[in-house]
This record gives C-alpha cells, sequence and structure tokens, in this order.
C-alpha cells in the first residue's frame, strides 16, 4: 500500500497500552479500509507483540535516530518520555517513509467517523492543532478553571496534524530540540511535556489573525456547524524561520453543550 496516497495516522504507546493502538487503529481502518497506522513503540517489545500480525507498522526508538538514545530515555518518566519523542515520530514518517500528511493521535481516542475533513485541512494548512477551550470559563468555582488551562498550555497535543513541507521540518527541528531536556511536568518552572512548548506557536510569531467558520466532524462523531477558527495567515517563528499556517479545529460538540451547562447537567 502506498502511504504517500493513504490517509495516515500514528500513535505513540508502551507496550502495556497495545490494546489502546489496537482499538485506535481498528477503528481508524474502519472509516479509512486504505489508511495506513504506525503505532511507536517506546520500550522493548520483542516476545510481546508480533508486528507481522497486527495492522498497523510498529516503528521503534531505534528507528528514529536520537542522540544518545539510552541517555535520553532514562532522564525521562514514561508520560514524559511518550511525549518527547513526538517530534521525532513525525519527521521520521516524513523523511523516511515518505508520508505528505499525517495525523497523530494519543492511543486512548476511538474514531467514530471519517477523518477527511482533518486531511483535507492539511492541503491547505501545514499544522493543524486543537485547543483546549473556546469559550472563557466563568468563576464559579467548577473545573476546569483558568489555572488548569493555563497549567496545561493553550492546545492538546493529543492530537497534532502535519504535513511535508520545509516550514514544518524547521518546526519539527525546533520541537525536538525543546523536548530534548525539557519534555518535564514542572508547573514551577512553566513545563508540561511537550503541550507548552508550542504556544510559541503564537506567541512567537508576527502573525495577522482572523476568524472563519467550518463544519468539521469531532474525532468523536460529533459536529460542530458555525464553530470558530483562528487562522494563522502568515508567520516567522523561532530563529528557524518556520513560516506555517494554523488551523484550530474545535470539536466536541460545543464541549459536549458546554460541560453540560457547567455541570447542572440537564
Amino acid at each position: 500500500m502506498n502511504s504517500n496516497t493513504s490517509k495516515v495516522i500514528c500513535t505513540i504507546i508502551a507496550k502495556n497500552y497495545i490494546s489502546f493502538a489496537r482499538t485506535l487503529c481498528n477503528s481508524f481502518l474502519e472509516q479509512h479500509p486504505d489508511g495506513v497506522c504506525y503505532v511507536l513503540i517506546i520500550d522493548e517489545a520483542k516476545g510481546y507483540i508480533d508486528g507481522e500480525k497486527e495492522k498497523f507498522e510498529v516503528v521503534s526508538l531505534d528507528d528514529l535516530n536520537i542522540r544518545n538514545q539510552r541517555e535520553f530515555c532514562y532522564k525521562y518518566n514514561i508520560t514524559e518520555l511518550s511525549t518527547a519523542v513526538k517530534p521525532y515520530l513525525l519527521k521520521y514518517l516524513i523523511d523516511v517513509k515518505s508520508i505528505n500528511k499525517i495525523l497523530y493521535l494519543d492511543p486512548d481516542i476511538l474514531i467514530t467517523n471519517p477523518l477527511s475533513i482533518l486531511f483535507d485541512e492539511l492541503d491547505k494548512h501545514d499544522i493543524i492543532l486543537t485547543p483546549h477551550l473556546d469559550k472563557d470559563y466563568p468563576d464559579d468555582g467548577l473545573k476546569p478553571s483558568d489555572s488548569n488551562i493555563m497549567v496545561s498550555g493553550t492546545f492538546n497535543l493529543g492530537f497534532i496534524g502535519v504535513r511535508k513541507s520545509e516550514n514544518v521540518n524547521q518546526f519539527l527541528l525546533w520541537w525536538q530540540v525543546k523536548l530534548y531536556d525539557k519534555c518535564v511536568t514542572d508547573f514551577a518552572l512553566g513545563y508540561f511535556v511537550d503541550q507548552k512548548f508550542i504556544d510559541y506557536a503564537i506567541v512567537c510569531s508576527k502573525s495577522s489573525l482572523s476568524s472563519t467558520t467550518q463544519d468539521i466532524t469531532s474525532l468523536t462523531g460529533t459536529s460542530t456547524a458555525g464553530a470558530s477558527a483562528l487562522l494563522m495567515t502568515s508567520g516567522d517563528v523561532m530563529k528557524g524561520n518556520c513560516i506555517f499556517y494554523i488551523s484550530v479545529i474545535i470539536n466536541l460538540r460545543d464541549q459536549i453543550a458546554y460541560q453540560a451547562t457547567r455541570h447542572g447537567i440537564t
């Protein structure tokens, strides 16, 4: 199968999460029978997983050409390591597997509708991100609150879409550098694994912002007709001249009716 023309997703797991990866990939292939799935397994899986019997292609850390890999792995816990390798996996799939458009999804996701609209967005934009919220939270003492969002970052990196371009190449190289030593959870120092660095995509760019409306199908099968989207129309990012476009996708039908009217649950 030619993954250059197929719809491609990837995810990252330790081998104890293999059931999650299988569920994600099976649900994706139900919606896209010609799709291709890649699963990076960050620990030793020989004798535990038979890649020939899986519906996805297994990627190992040895494939990613990470400098001082052993040292890199041992300074992180399992969550930190799983997120630190994300830009390495995306760059590997673009450079080595010659994939033009990729969606990364966390393994604990079930896909219930086609993702075609997301792949279509990558025809127009280099990077797609999902924000944690699309409206302000009231000071009602409930969670999530402002502080939950501020410590986690603007975007939820359980999803990111990228396409092959020099802009994305520079972005992934920059992200690799940031995550090589700083992919930790340390709220006092302002770090939250891979997510907080992506705030730089907006903060450190010289961009003009405009709003638009889109009708998209969310990963959980709901639609957000008319949801507000933020478009980065231009921008130089950091020193790598990483110019890229971002289309922010809002999903989960109005955040499940604005969290069931902020926990009143009607």
